[in-house]
């Protein structure tokens, strides 16, 4: 007599619709903090057990399906028109059923497949090794931002030393530059725009900021405000080098607090359409 454990069928679809929701974000560019994306796979797992234990057929299982990826679409991001929402959909249908079918065809011993849901009899340390490996993977083969059909942007609202900055920053995926010490990602824009939020000494440290000098303005900057600016590496098609990094007291993106984010400050960032910063997702 066959078991199935509702934990464990809860578990796995959530970790699955983590990843899935994951790439969806990275292949049409279209940003959502981590715990929104958390949410909704909780959601997506408890809508697989529904679908596990009383499976469809047919148009009704296709239906069902189609229903599943716009509500956990619709729960994971914030659309502003329905074409972004429509290829959201469909970007989460496609890598979904590519996801199921390479499963099913992997592992077809421990995995089964029904009424869409996927179930593994495996340990809670298997499970996550085993995401956390296959979400590496996905993402070095797929591109970001194939979905995508135009440059987006997205507003950015900061508040650093008392003074509230907005930016305009241009979603690239590629941009995956993160914070060693404090694991944020980092948005990175121009020292002219950071320049506003400051007088003084640290207005002029910032002001002499170049490719060469990253370290002397660190610690100019530091002997005034300490822990509020950082350096870190950043790597480009043109060499490594060092970055001042600066953490804002808040971080709104697209109108959501984010607490996923410092700031990277370069030497001249333009990225057209009036952005002064780059944003990865």
């Amino acid at each position: 007599m066959r078991v199935d454990y509702i934990d464990v069928l809860f578990a796995v679809n959530a970790v699955i619709d983590y990843i899935l929701l994951s790439l969806t974000m990275t292949l049409t560019g279209q940003y959502s903090p981590r715990l929104r994306l958390a949410l909704a796979s909780i959601l997506g797992g408890a809508i697989a057990v529904v679908m596990f234990f009383v499976p469809f057929r047919g148009a009704a299982m296709l239906m069902l399906r189609v229903s599943t990826c716009s509500i956990m679409t619709l729960a994971a991001f914030r659309y502003k028109d329905s074409e972004t929402l429509i290829r959201g959909c469909l970007t989460l249908f496609l890598v979904s059923a590519a996801l199921a079918g390479a499963v099913s065809a992997a592992a077809p011993a421990i995995a089964q497949s029904r009424g869409g849901a996927i179930y593994m009899n495996i340990s809670l340390k298997v499970l996550l090794l085993g995401s956390a490996i296959t979400y590496w993977l996905i993402s070095s083969v797929v591109k970001p931002s194939a979905f995508t059909a135009q440059k987006r942007t997205l507003p950015i609202l900061t508040e650093i030393n008392g003074v509230t900055l907005h930016i305009t920053a241009l979603v690239d995926t590629g941009n995956r530059l993160i914070d060693p010490i404090s694991r944020k990602k980092i948005i990175v824009t121009d020292k002219q725009t950071v320049m506003s939020a400051f007088s003084g000494a640290e207005y002029e440290a910032l002001k002499r900021l170049n490719a060469e000098n990253a370290i002397d303005c660190f610690s100019a900057l530091s002997e005034g405000l300490p822990g509020l600016f950082g350096i870190t590496t950043c790597g480009t098609a043109l060499g490594t080098g060092l970055m001042l990094t600066l953490k804002p007291h808040r971080v709104t993106v697209d109108g959501a607090d984010s607490g996923e984010y410092i700031l990277g400050i370069g030497i001249n960032v333009d990225a057209g359409d009036g952005c002064r910063a780059v944003i990865g997702v």
